[in-house]
């Protein structure tokens, strides 16, 4: 199983949504680990952008592809 995660953006402001599996908090897919984490919000015209993270990305949608087959 995995899980969305959030962590401040190393860029600009606003977040970095990353994956990682459940059975290890501590990195995500992209191999980063993540120190703290960013709570959930309303989504308001002034908040800044939020990103999700494309290595992490691509790695669960090669995994759904090879488990569909």
């Amino acid at each position: 199983m995995y899980e969305m995660i959030a962590d401040p953006a190393t860029t600009g402001s606003g977040v970095m949504w990353h994956v990682r599996a459940k059975s290890d908090a501590r990195t995500t897919l992209c191999g980063q680990e993540v120190a703290r984490t960013v709570g959930a919000r309303p989504v308001l015209d002034d908040t800044p952008a939020e990103r999700y993270c494309s290595p992490g990305m691509a790695v669960v949608h090669a995994r759904m592809r090879s488990d569909a087959r």
